[in-house]
């Protein structure tokens, strides 16, 4: 079912009722519309090719893209505020769902509110500003999928305080191309007073605006911690890496991923730790790595981040951060490092000169895109010392375009070392692991680094420590 269901399946002058799964009534505070809406929906299979909760949602045309020269409107069910009589900044209604929009230029998707004195006017969203017009120069949705998710959509309904306010989601296209169109899910009513999801944080326009986490998702980064618990200790309710028992990484520590996680979380679908099944099919060492893909090819349109444990900085001098990684993308994607400024936002942070970043990802941003040598992983190295002083929270990105893909990123050791307070890990007598991999080229976790029985520093001047057939015996 498409939109144009709805159009002419519901009434555009219906004021205080409508025809909801097969009951007359009017929908008051608190409800989610999707499963209702759902009986005139049905199960995407283009655009998204999902819902954003359970199997079915609203979309302009389920099994493929929408017709041009459209005028249809999903017709809410009126939605009832006549208990609301403190209209306040914690008293006002707020309605939200979920949006995923795909169309052309003078195409779009926007909400209407009906007045007495205009009839249907549009209404500007209070989260998710609308990024276009429609072919009526109406402000609109064109684009919201960005890495092929939903976007969460909301608007107060302050001004309706006392009334009964009649809603509709109005989709136009024009004459020309089309696209998969628009796809809703998960519509719901709900005072900013309350606490939909029972985290802790009250609001949905307050809990978005004030604490960036999700207002219908207890815990947004699904770390085993409500939102409002992590809130109240300080730690990151968007950042499954960190929460009340995150162990900090601390200099000194090397992880393989063999017998956990390493602290580690994932966003998005990419991220999986186990045993590669493609890319180098092995681990660097053990059997366990993180990968973007443990078998076959990542998805396009992605921008998925691995949540490293938190870096503890606060006493270091000269802080270098490693990991082994075998490397395989397509033009236009690539993988990074990036460190969480005092202000909340993230920047990149520069790979050392010795693996130098090779290209740039969809975002512009400096990236990996092919490192693994003779088809096996590669040391790379990152200098931290401009968050010396302080923890820092740090995140591997990995971001692919629509285009092709490869077997991706597979990443393991992740270490976190000092060059002047913990020089040598290896015990091999060069100091350093940025200092001994660029002025020698050894490996700083290996004293032997190419397994000829002599350590590095013995063949320094004498033999050649890369060369297992060049030892200081050698005639």
């Amino acid at each position: 079912a498409a939109a144009s269901a709805a159009a002419s399946a519901t009434s555009s002058r219906a004021v205080a009722r409508c025809q909801v799964g097969g009951e007359r009534q009017t929908r008051s505070l608190g409800g989610e519309f999707g499963e209702e809406f759902a009986r005139h929906g049905g199960i995407a299979a283009s655009g998204p090719g999902h819902a954003w909760s359970g199997i079915h949602g609203w979309g302009t045309n389920l099994t493929g893209d929408y017709a041009a020269n459209l005028r249809e409107s999903l017709y809410l069910p009126p939605i009832d505020l006549r208990s609301v009589t403190d209209p306040g900044s914690t008293g006002h209604a707020t309605l939200s769902f979920r949006v995923w929009m795909l169309g052309t230029t003078g195409d779009g998707v926007s909400v209407e509110v009906w007045t007495p004195e205009e009839g249907w006017v549009s209404r500007a969203p209070d989260l998710l500003a609308y990024d276009s017009v429609d072919g009526v120069g109406a402000p609109a949705w064109r684009y919201q999928r960005p890495y092929n998710e939903y976007q969460f959509a909301a608007f107060s309904l302050e001004d309706w305080a006392g009334d009964i306010v009649r809603v509709r989601i109005t989709f136009r296209s024009s004459g020309s191309y089309e696209a998969a169109g628009a796809y809703l899910d998960d519509v719901r009513v709900d005072l900013e007073g309350d606490d939909p999801d029972a985290d802790g944080l009250a609001g949905v326009l307050a809990e978005v605006v004030h604490h960036g986490t999700d207002p219908y998702l207890p815990d947004s980064d699904l770390d085993g911690f409500l939102d409002g618990e992590e809130d109240q200790q300080g730690t990151d309710p968007r950042n499954g890496a960190w929460h009340p028992d995150t162990t900090w990484l601390a200099v000194g520590d090397r992880i393989d991923f063999d017998l956990d996680d390493g602290g580690v979380a994932a966003t998005g679908v990419s991220w999986a730790i186990g045993t590669p099944g493609s890319g180098p099919r092995q681990a660097s060492s053990g059997t366990r790595v993180w990968a973007t893909v443990l078998g076959g090819v990542y998805e396009d349109d992605r921008a998925d981040a691995l949540m490293l444990p938190p870096a503890d900085l606060i006493a270091a001098t000269a802080p270098t951060l490693s990991f082994r990684l075998w490397l395989d993308a397509h033009s236009g994607d690539g993988l990074g490092l990036d460190a969480q400024l005092v202000d909340g936002s993230w920047t990149r942070v520069l790979a050392d000169d010795v693996v130098p970043y090779d290209v740039n990802d969809p975002t512009g941003a400096p990236s990996f895109r092919d490192v693994r040598v003779d088809d096996d992983y590669v040391l790379v190295t990152f200098d931290l010392s401009a968050f010396v002083g302080r923890i820092v929270p740090l995140r591997v990105m990995f971001r692919s375009d629509a285009s092709y893909e490869s077997s991706g990123a597979y990443l393991d050791d992740l270490g976190l070392h000092d060059e002047d307070d913990d020089p040598d890990p290896d015990g091999d007598g060069l100091l350093g692991i940025y200092g001994e991999y660029a002025t020698y080229g050894t490996d700083p976790f290996l004293p032997d680094s190419d397994f000829d029985g002599f350590d590095d520093d013995v063949e320094i001047g004498v033999s050649d420590p890369l060369d297992p057939a060049s030892t200081p015996d050698s005639p």
